[in-house]
């Protein structure tokens, strides 16, 4: 499997289930759980990162 198995529903084989592989997930999860405050610890940069967000969200979203 890759980073994300595809399979049939049980009930329902027309119905695709899709799902992320255990190591990609732990993956995230490790990289999601680390603090980012000594990277970004000028406030101009952090700004500027909060503004590129933002814009990312409007375009997401």
């Amino acid at each position: 499997m890759g980073l994300v198995g595809a399979a049939t529903g049980p009930s329902d084989g027309r119905r695709a289930r899709v799902r992320i592989a255990d190591v990609a997930l732990h993956a995230i999860t490790r990289r999601a759980a680390r603090r980012i405050d000594h990277i970004i610890g000028d406030s101009t940069q952090a700004r500027r990162a909060t503004e590129l967000l933002k814009e990312l969200a409007d375009l997401l979203l």
